[in-house]
């Protein structure tokens, strides 16, 4: 009874999927071609992003974060847009540091992002 069910079930996804006329679906909505400005913008626009995040885990000093994102700030400028006016994130706090390999990231975490050891909490 059950088997009966499963092969009916299935014929009948198969009749539904092959009944469905090309004509019966709409047309995927034309995308508009990006310029090579906008391509570049919208890939500093994501790295910026991917900056904060990386500064934010702790990867980056401040130093680092603070150069490279003058410089990206700076070429969204000559490309003829102005960076979005956010304040630059806190530095991480020393929360958690390897004992293997002395990486420290502000959340507490159970395992090193870096090297995989157990992390314990500094104090």
């Amino acid at each position: 009874m059950i088997t009966l069910a499963a092969v009916l079930l299935a014929v009948g996804a198969v009749v539904y999927a092959l009944a469905v006329r090309p004509a019966d679906v709409a047309a995927p909505a034309p995308v508009p071609a990006r310029t090579p400005q906008q391509e570049r913008l919208a890939a500093l626009e994501e790295g910026l992003r991917d900056l904060e995040f990386e500064f934010r885990l702790g990867k980056l000093s401040e130093a680092d974060y603070q150069k490279t994102r003058q410089e990206m700030e700076r070429e969204m400028a000559e490309l003829g847009k102005r960076p979005e006016e956010a304040p630059p994130p806190a530095a991480p706090d020393a929360g958690t540091v390897c004992l293997r390999c002395g990486a420290r990231f502000a959340a507490p975490l159970r395992f090193c992002g870096e090297c995989g050891q157990p992390m314990q909490r500094e104090t």
